[in-house]
């Protein structure tokens, strides 16, 4: 896949190790991303979320994939003033919707409703991750 993309694309690999995904995205020579895809194993994504927030250039965005099962990481989002837009639909290889979130800074604050965002899915039959 890496060879398939742009040179302003950084495609990064990882052990399935919490602290090597966070420490190679946390150490990397770029100080600033316009975009960053937040879509590793579950329960690391809370820990590359705050790593994202302290990366994102001024005007970027965070996606965060599957985010309706990632609240904590929703919420260390959030809590560093970032909006979160959900988008909620079917998947090809489900039989239920699944979230996937964009996070930005803007001026524009909502508050979730019932103290917590995103919602599960109206067919979605799997609970957030634990920690994630």
């Amino acid at each position: 896949m890496k060879t398939l993309l742009p040179d302003t694309v950084e495609f990064i690999v990882t052990p399935l190790d919490v602290d090597a995904e966070v420490d190679i995205f946390d150490k990397n020579a770029i100080d600033q991303y316009d975009i960053i895809v937040i879509d590793n194993y579950g329960t690391f994504r809370w820990r590359c979320a705050e790593v994202a927030v302290r990366k994102l250039a001024q005007g970027g965005m965070i996606v965060l994939d599957n985010s309706e099962q990632c609240l904590k990481a929703c919420e260390v989002l959030r809590s560093h003033g970032l909006v979160q837009i959900d988008f909620t639909g079917f998947v090809p290889s489900n039989g239920y919707a699944q979230t996937t979130s964009i996070f930005f800074r803007s001026f524009l604050k909502f508050k979730p409703l019932e103290n917590y965002q995103p919602h599960r899915g109206p067919a979605q039959p799997n609970p957030p991750w634990h920690d994630a």
